[in-house]
């Protein structure tokens, strides 16, 4: 605990050294993380401090961010678990552009997973609720938002070799409540298989 009160004042003290260096891009993240194990209740966190300084012809932008992220699993049998992960983001600066003008620092609390988790045997596994997208597709595809899905994996370990397959169907979210529609839509799916 020491260590992270040393780490997290070494940090802080450095802070302003580096908003004040003027760069042209400049990146400076630094990470705490824990893992515990206590009965049925299992989890870990991860707190991370970073800041950005770029610039170039058309933008400049200097941001301070802050990010605790939770992960905990709590088992209600051997056999069933909820997964629970909210994240905390603050963020404190300014960017700015010659496009798009003036953009705020955002604060929010995120939910990257809220689920429950059935497995019934060691090479099975069903989950259902809020379902981090990013775990089976890649970035390009979705982004770090949490779909109400439903998935199966099917995960089978040979001699050194692990292969699975994954079923979701999950229902789209967009992180705002606008759909820019002007009617009546069915709702959406995203249903996917994927060999692992």
């Amino acid at each position: 605990m020491g260590f992270l009160m040393i780490r997290a004042l070494s940090i802080i003290l450095s802070l302003p050294l580096f908003l004040a260096l003027p760069a042209l891009a400049q990146v400076q993240t630094s990470t705490a993380m824990l893992k515990r194990d206590a009965g049925p209740l299992s989890g870990e966190w991860r707190m991370s401090l970073s800041g950005t300084d770029s610039s170039d012809l058309q933008s400049q932008s200097k941001v301070v961010d802050f990010k605790l992220e939770l992960k905990s699993l709590y088992h209600l049998l051997p056999s069933l678990a909820f997964d629970f992960q909210p994240a905390l983001r603050l963020e404190s600066g300014q960017s700015q552009s010659i496009d798009s003008g003036a953009d705020s620092a955002e604060n929010k609390i995120l939910l990257t997973q809220a689920a429950v988790r059935f497995q019934p045997l060691s090479v099975f596994t069903l989950s259902a609720g809020a379902l981090n997208q990013q775990t089976h597709h890649t970035r390009l595809l979705v982004d770090n938002l949490a779909f109400p899905a439903a998935r199966s994996e099917l995960l089978l370990k040979t001699s050194g070799l692990e292969s699975g397959l994954v079923l979701e169907s999950a229902i789209p979210t967009s992180s705002s409540l606008s759909t820019n529609t002007s009617s009546l839509e069915s709702t959406p799916s995203l249903n996917s298989a994927s060999l692992k």
